[in-house]
């Protein structure tokens, strides 16, 4: 699976997975399904973060993370008040 497959691939098992998620569900979500795609991962996550299409929605005991929708996408995240 060529690097932009995989990119892709990620960002559709972040959105599948609801508003908030963990980093440690996305791997494993990637280890169940797409094995081969866990030595790739760390760049994959890497690109995502550095091209602002995942972000930190809450840091606490565990970091949760959301989908980053621009004005083209399907939904804006809702900013929660702290």
């Amino acid at each position: 699976m060529h690097e932009k497959s995989a990119t892709v691939y990620v960002l559709e098992i972040c959105r599948s997975r609801g508003r908030q998620f963990s980093l440690r569900d996305i791997v494993s979500r990637i280890h169940e399904l797409h094995p081969e795609l866990t030595e790739d991962f760390p760049n994959v996550w890497g690109e995502l973060v550095r091209r602002k299409k995942v972000r930190i929605c809450h840091a606490g005991e565990t970091l949760l993370y959301e989908v980053v929708m621009t004005s083209h996408g399907h939904h804006h995240p809702q900013h929660k008040h702290h």
